[in-house]
């Protein structure tokens, strides 16, 4: 029922909607008939397309099918066509090869043939076969010719046919195995010499039999004692074969290897043209840097670098080489290694990992005979380099303990010859028959000769060591010479009517001892040195003169040795001067032209110095000159030369200086006739004085300042003044201590107003006279040695003042005229030290 009454009310509602809206439904369902024709027509004209299409899908099917065959067709011609060619190229390029008679053209067209097999498929082809053998033969005859080529070439040093191998080699790539082929049979011929070579069992055996064959092959009648060193004789002959040919063999390969790098870089690529392509060092070195980090590549690569890197200054200055050298670095420390030293640091490897061995041995054969004779050995390695003077690092490193203990054995030779000279003198008896001989010295220097000989024809930086060994031997040969020179009372001892002491003649022995060393020294020295310049005809940078060193060890350890051995003898003159013969100037005035008793005394005195105490001393027998300066410090050759630069500057200096001192402290010097008869004396004293020992740059000053004084005498007081003003007498600084114008030709102001003061009446007191305690030896030793030139002034200063307090308490009006110029020079000299 519910039903019924739903229904009719949803019956009655759509009624009620049609009818409500009655048109618009008519006006929707217009517009739905237009749109069913309008969806007709566009279904048929969809049809129509759909029909068009499938028309053109036909034709276009039909063209496609044609030229897709037509494709097909044309790519297998080609492939045919290709084919023939490579059969065509196969077929000339195998006749050209049969025609060669060069392995380079064999080469290259057995290059061309690989190649072109690589690109044909020749397998299941017959005559491909065929060829494809006969290729296979020829390279292996090619590769064949091309070793024995190598060979010959290195036997003969042909450049030329190891180019055309290494080329022959490049071409059928293969060249990289064959540095490393070569490489290796370098290395076993190498490490089978120094087996050989350092094999002590081996070498003691075959010296054995070599002794008993000696022993057994006498003739009938004839005895034969062995001698004890018999086998040690024949165990070093055969080292020394084994050694060299050894180092033969090492010479040969380096040399080899040298060759191949010459000609890696000259010779180029064959294929292409010449500008274009590159060398074969080139090309070894894109290898390198391809394959380096390659462990499989590992060994050739190395072998590769021991050619490439063997000789280091070659190879410093090339980029590639040191981009190759970086990259080794990261990749692996061996290789870096490889890269420092090439073949020759593997070759110092195999020297040090067999040798070591055998030199640790109890027999010590082999270590002794190297250390004995290690010139000879530097020689022979020497020989290696291209520049016999030149060693490269690892074969320096190699030889160094050799060398070591060779310059250690040379310098305990020199100095047991030193201490064996030595070894029984003593200066405690009273004769001289136990001091050295100079045969002795002779005999010192020949065994220098002996050492000096084994190292001079063989490389001057060896001679330059064993110099310095020479150096050292100089250096205990002062110190054994210092040891006997006598110091006693005995040795300063002298007199103008005595003899030399016993003291004094075994001093004057040692200098000429030492001065005979230094001369026969210096002349074998100097004669081995220019032997070997001669010989390497110019000297090499860096290496010191063997000369210079010697006269640097004689100059620092004997000159200075001669001078003390002579000290005593030159202090024993110079104190008998000073003390004895010119204070007695103001004792013993003379009157008339005479000369005084001093002045006789003191001629007498330097008379037999000369004639007695002077006359045992050596004279050089060399032609460079018995004695001269090195470096402005004198090397003494002979004792003559010793005494004279040891009064030059050890006894004439103090002896003229204290001259002018008492000569400017002289009274009465009041009148002109005076002061006449003191230039007199004085002049008289200077040339006793000179026949000592003659002029030199340390007397020069000395004699300077006592002829300047002299000319004082003669001038006016007036004067005095204005020639000090002039010519600037007084320069002498505090500086110049010890003694009167050391380092200084002027005269000193000091001395000028002695002079002025001594002029002056005795009213004026010299300055010793106004201090108390003060006599005038003791000022003169005081003005020699104690004080310099402002204290000197400073002195006479206080000298005046005194006077003046004096003239003041006598209460004296006027002071004398002289005085005023004694003032005058005072206040200048004064400011001039100021």
């Amino acid at each position: 029922m519910r039903c019924c009454m739903g229904y009719f009310r949803l019956d009655a509602s759509i009624s009620q909607h049609v009818s409500k809206h009655n048109n618009e439904l008519l006006n929707q369902t217009v517009e739905l008939e237009n749109f069913s024709n309008i969806v007709g027509s566009v279904e048929s004209r969809i049809m129509s397309v759909s029909g068009s299409v499938n028309m053109i899908k036909q034709r276009i099917a039909k063209h496609y099918d044609h030229l897709s065959t037509q494709v097909t067709l044309i790519r297998r011609l080609g492939i045919v066509y290709e084919a023939l060619r490579g059969i065509l190229r196969i077929s000339s390029t195998s006749r050209k090869l049969h025609a060669s008679s060069d392995i380079v053209q064999s080469s290259e067209c057995i290059e061309e043939l690989d190649y072109t097999f690589n690109l044909v498929e020749w397998k299941g082809i017959t005559v491909l076969e065929e060829q494809h053998k006969d290729v296979v033969k020829e390279k292996e005859r090619v590769t064949r010719e091309a070793w024995e080529l190598v060979h010959t070439s290195f036997k003969s040093r042909d450049r030329a046919g190891l180019g055309l191998a290494l080329q022959a080699f490049n071409n059928l790539s293969v060249l990289p195995k064959v540095i490393q082929a070569l490489v290796s049979d370098w290395q076993t011929e190498i490490e089978s010499a120094v087996k050989s070579s350092a094999d002590v069992e081996d070498l003691s055996k075959r010296a054995k039999g070599k002794v008993i064959s000696s022993l057994t092959s006498t003739a009938p009648g004839k005895a034969s004692l062995p001698s004890g060193g018999g086998h040690s004789a024949a165990f070093r002959n055969l080292l020394w074969a084994g050694l060299d040919q050894m180092v033969g063999t090492l010479d040969q390969c380096l040399a080899q290897v040298r060759m191949l790098c010459v000609i890696l870089k000259k010779k180029r690529s064959s294929a292409g043209n010449a500008s274009t392509s590159t060398t074969l060092f080139s090309g070894l070195c894109n290898y390198l840097l391809k394959n380096l980090d390659n462990p499989d590549e590992r060994d050739c690569c190395i072998a590769i670098m021991m050619v490439l890197y063997n000789e280091e200054r070659n190879c410093a200055n090339d980029f590639v080489l040191s981009k190759i050298r970086q990259l080794a670095k990261k990749v692996d420390s061996c290789l870096a290694e490889v890269c420092s030293d090439g073949l020759l640091g593997w070759i110092v490897t195999c020297l040090n990992a067999i040798f070591e061995p055998a030199l640790r041995r109890r027999s010590g054969q082999l270590k002794e005979a190297l250390e004995r004779d290690y010139p000879r050995l530097l020689k022979l390695f020497l020989n290696i380099s291209d520049q016999q003077q030149l060693l490269s690092d690892p074969i320096r490193n190699f030889l160094s303990p050799f060398e070591t203990a060779y310059l250690g054995r040379c310098l305990t030779r020199l100095c047991d010859r030193v201490n064996s000279t030595f070894a029984d003198v003593t200066t405690s008896e009273s004769n001289g028959e136990n001091l050295p001989r100079l045969i002795d010295a002779e005999r010192m220097v020949q065994t220098v000769a002996t050492e000096l000989a084994h190292s001079a024809a063989v490389q001057r930086e060896l001679f330059c060591k064993i110099t310095c060994n020479v150096a050292k031997m100089v250096a205990l040969f002062s110190t054994k010479v210092e040891a006997l020179i006598i110091t006693s009372p005995e040795a300063f001892q002298v007199s103008a009517d005595g003899l030399p002491t016993t003291a004094q003649q075994k001093n004057a022995h040692l200098v000429n001892f030492t001065c005979t060393f230094v001369d026969r020294l210096r002349i074998t020295v100097a004669g081995h040195a220019t032997v070997q310049q001669q010989m390497w005809e110019c000297r090499k940078l860096g290496v010191e003169d063997p000369r210079a060193i010697i006269d640097k060890a004689i100059v620092t350890e004997l000159s200075s040795v001669c001078l003390s051995a002579l000290e005593p003898l030159l202090k024993a003159i110079k104190d008998y001067i000073l003390d004895y013969i010119l204070p007695r100037m103001h004792k013993e005035i003379p009157d008339g032209d005479e000369d005084p008793p001093y002045v006789h005394d003191l001629q007498a005195f330097i008379n037999r110095m000369r004639t007695e105490y002077l006359t045992g001393f050596s004279v050089s027998l060399s032609t460079t000159g018995s004695g001269f300066r090195s470096a402005d410090k004198p090397i003494f050759t002979s004792g003559e030369a010793a005494v004279r630069t040891g009064l030059q500057t050890r006894v004439l200096p103090h002896c003229l200086d204290a001259l002018a001192v008492h000569t400017s402290l002289f009274r009465p010097c009041t009148n002109e006739a005076q002061r006449s008869r003191l230039t007199t004396s004085s002049a008289a004293i200077e040339m006793a004085l000179a026949t000592l020992a003659p002029p030199s740059v340390s007397t020069e000053g000395a004699f300077a300042r006592l002829r300047t004084l002299r000319q004082l005498f003669s001038l006016p007081t007036e004067d005095i003044l204005s020639m000090s003003k002039s010519q600037g007498l007084a320069l002498l600084t505090e500086s110049s201590r010890r003694a009167v114008g050391l380092g200084d030709d002027c005269l000193p102001g000091s001395l000028v107003l002695h002079h002025v003061i001594a002029r002056s009446p005795e009213e004026i007191p010299l300055p010793h006279q106004t201090a108390s305690g003060w006599s005038l030896d003791r000022y003169i030793r005081w003005c020699l040695f104690t004080a310099d030139e402002a204290t000197r002034l400073a002195f006479i200063t206080k000298a005046l003042d005194v006077y003046t307090e004096q003239v003041q308490e006598r209460k004296q009006r006027t002071y004398p005229p002289i005085y005023l110029v004694i003032r005058d020079l005072l206040e200048y000299y004064l400011h001039q030290q100021q």
